[in-house]
This record gives structure tokens, C-alpha cells and sequence, in this order.
């Protein structure tokens, strides 16, 4: 059934960027085990999974849903969001498989103590010498119903890509209204966005973006937040 969240700006003549948490955004987390120095590995970045840009009084919905699916191309190829998306299953492994011209996932035998996040390994010499991008989608029971959350770049031979949800926590970020919907998003630029977990009973979530006495923008939730228990 997932989640339904109705984002109403009060006041506010701004956007909303919402985010998916990835517990394993930490540079250095993919980091290729062959060249371990600083910005070899492999990077994650996040996407807006949800871009609402409501005029002041009105409302935008959406529909939080934890089906994870993935799609694959060389680093050289732009992002297509047509390409072949593939389910993927927190605390399983896949590895990156050649097809012809195409790039793949191939299941991997359950690891011991997968209760973490994805994990997406590449054997040598599956890619080189070139490198290839993991397009991470969340949405719906259906490949066509999610959205990208992030993507992970320069996926090397010998190296690995990770993504865990952090049980639906979703990073509220407040931009100018003529942002650009399809930016990239290092994990440090969403360090001042606002973390908002629903309370496991809840199924729909009002939000209000407006501002407060000192003009900042700031997020208030129907639900208590199941991070503050605010």
C-alpha cells in the first residue's frame, strides 16, 4: 500500500527537492578495492526522487513505495530513463554481467548476515577499460512506477556499489522554484535538508512548507516523526 504524502506551500514561493536516505552515502564506502587511494572508487550521489513545486496554498502528493529496481550503462552513455530497469532485494548480492553490447545483473548466492543494504559487485574484466554508472530507482510494484534516487559512478572491475534504505526516511530540501529537477546531489549538499521518518501506523502524511519568524523555510508534518518521536 506504501505511503502518501500531500506537500501544501503556506507562504513559501520555493520548491521542494525529497530524497531517499542511503545509509551507505559515505565517501569511501565503494571505495575500488584494487586502487584504494582518495576518489578512485566508485561514488554515490543522490537525485530528486520527488521534485513539487506547488504555488503558494496549493498541494502536490505523492506516493512513497520501497520496491528498489536498478539499470546499468557504460559512464559514457547519458542517463536514459527508458532503459531496462531490474529488481533488486535488500541484503542481496548481483554481479555486473555482460550481454552483448548491454550491461547485466546476475543473482549471487545470499551472503551471511544480508540484512543490509544492496550490493552490486563487478568481476574483472566484466567493464574494463570502461567504467559503467548504476541508476538506483525506487517506486511502485512496477519498473515503470519508480522514480531515481541516486546513482553511483565510475563502478570499476573490482569494486562494488552499494544502496540501503534507511526504512523510509525520506530529506526534505527547500530550492529555488526554477531549480533544475534532474540535478545530481552530493551527499554533503543534503546535509541541511530536513529528515522525516513516518510512524509505522501512519498512511498518509500532510507536509507544510513555510516560514518562520526569521524567514527560513522550515517543514512541519501531520505524523509525529519516528526519528524525534516530535
Amino acid at each position: 500500500m506504501g505511503m502518501y504524502y500531500t506537500l501544501k506551500n503556506v507562504d513559501v514561493v520555493s520548491a521542494t527537492v525529497v530524497a531517499v536516505r542511503n545509509l551507505m552515502d559515505k565517501p569511501g564506502r565503494d571505495q575500488d578495492a584494487a586502487a584504494p587511494e582518495a576518489g578512485v572508487g566508485p561514488a554515490f550521489a543522490y537525485t530528486a526522487w520527488q521534485f513539487l513545486n506547488p504555488s503558494p496554498l496549493a498541494e502536490e502528493q505523492f506516493h512513497y513505495e520501497d520496491k528498489l529496481y536498478v539499470s546499468v550503462r557504460h559512464s559514457d552513455q547519458a542517463w536514459n530513463p527508458h532503459l531496462l530497469r531490474h529488481p533488486v532485494y535488500v541484503g542481496r548480492s548481483y554481479a555486473l554481467v555482460l550481454r552483448g553490447d548491454d550491461i547485466g545483473l546476475q543473482d549471487l548466492p545470499p551472503r551471511a548476515g544480508g540484512a543490509g543494504g544492496v550490493e552490486i559487485l563487478v568481476s574483472s574484466p566484466v567493464i574494463d577499460p570502461l567504467s559503467a554508472e548504476i541508476d538506483w530507482y525506487l517506486g511502485g510494484l512496477e519498473p515503470r512506477q519508480a522514480r531515481r534516487v541516486g546513482v553511483t559512478c565510475g563502478v570499476r572491475s573490482g569494486s562494488a556499489a552499494h544502496y540501503q534504505p534507511d526504512n523510509g526516511v525520506l530529506l526534505f530540501l527547500t530550492v529555488p522554484s526554477n531549480h533544475a529537477g534532474q540535478r545530481i546531489y552530493e551527499p554533503l549538499e543534503l546535509q541541511l535538508a530536513q529528515a522525516y521518518k513516518a510512524p509505522a501506523s501512519a498512511t498518509t502524511i500532510g507536509v507544510r512548507l513555510q516560514y518562520d519568524e526569521t524567514g527560513m523555510p522550515v517543514y512541519t508534518f501531520s505524523q509525529r516523526n519516528a526519528l524525534s518521536g516530535s
